[in-house]
């Protein structure tokens, strides 16, 4: 079975550059080391390889929802009878970078690690040339465990693959920060909404609860109003009854003052006639010239005589 190097034996290799090139001793431990990152990236936004140092500070980081490539700084020289395994850092996970590509490295290869960084969390990953990125094992076949294979491909890698420079210039991250952006406001918008709704609904009881006020009110008035109607028929009726008592006792009189104006007529005739027949007789006699008594005495009577003696 395969027997795994110790960490003595990975600094020894470092030391000699055997199969690890460029290594730096603090970085091997507990039968591990951490592979660093290099200066070169490969980003979409500039299609082709850059060195990280050419490129602006704020542009040095992997946004929201971008993959970018990155070159390991030590180089591998693997023997024929070596074989390494990858282990992503957990630092680099708990920050929301997952690592692409393979974790096992063949026998026999040459060159830098090439290495994809995919920031699936919402704030960018800053790209800091020297930072640890992925751990190896490295184990040590036995010979029964060697066989004659053809080496895929014997040159030694030194920068990104073309075939990986032509899928950058093609690819187009999704923007994480602008998708959350748009779940945030849709979120805004429903809690804006589910508010409208409830206020909507109070207000809708609310109106509701005015609306049952006023119809009681209504009600309420309703009955006054029958009320005073009633007491205005009934005045009205009792008018009505004063208005014919009324008219009654009218009549009554109206035929008393009849029989009463019958006889003032009469009375007043009388009167006529007699102020008719008399009034010429005063006036005459106030008209002839007066006489002596004893001259004169009216017709068919004859003068006193004085008594004898």
């Amino acid at each position: 079975m395969p027997k795994l190097l110790s960490t003595a034996e990975i600094r020894t290799a470092i030391e000699s550059e055997s199969f690890l090139i460029g290594g730096n001793l603090s970085s091997a431990e507990a039968v591990k080391y951490d592979f660093r990152m290099g200066d070169r990236v490969l980003k979409a936004a500039y299609r082709q390889p850059k060195d990280i140092l050419s490129i602006p500070e704020e542009s040095r980081c992997v946004d929201p929802g971008e993959v970018v490539f990155v070159l390991s700084k030590e180089r591998l020289k693997l023997p024929k009878d070596m074989i390494a395994t990858l282990i992503p850092k957990r630092k680099l996970a708990h920050k929301g970078i997952h690592i692409l590509g393979g974790l096992a490295v063949d026998p026999e290869y040459k060159g830098v690690l090439v290495i994809g960084l995919h920031n699936f969390s919402s704030t960018p990953f800053a790209l800091l040339p020297g930072m640890k990125l992925i751990a190896a094992t490295f184990q040590k076949l036995a010979k029964n465990e060697l066989s004659d294979y053809d080496v895929a491909d014997s040159r030694e890698i030194l920068d990104f693959p073309e075939e990986l420079i032509d899928l950058i210039q093609h690819y187009r991250p999704t923007d994480t920060g602008a998708l959350y952006k748009i779940i945030e406001d849709t979120r805004k918008e429903l809690i804006a909404l589910k508010n409208d709704i409830t206020t909507d609904r109070e207000w809708r009881q609310e109106f509701q609860g005015n609306l049952d006020k006023q119809n009681n009110l209504l009600d309420r008035t309703n009955t006054e109003i029958n009320k005073v109607l009633e007491l205005i028929k009934e005045e009205a009726r009792e008018r009505k009854n004063q208005d014919e008592r009324l008219g009654d006792r009218l009549n009554a009189m109206s035929g008393m003052f009849g029989g009463l104006r019958v006889v003032w007529i009469v009375i007043a005739l009388i009167v006529g006639s007699l102020v008719t027949y008399t009034v010429p007789k005063i006036i005459s006699k106030l008209s002839q010239p007066a006489s002596s008594p004893q001259t004169s005495s009216p017709a068919g009577t004859s003068p006193i005589q004085p008594p004898q003696k």
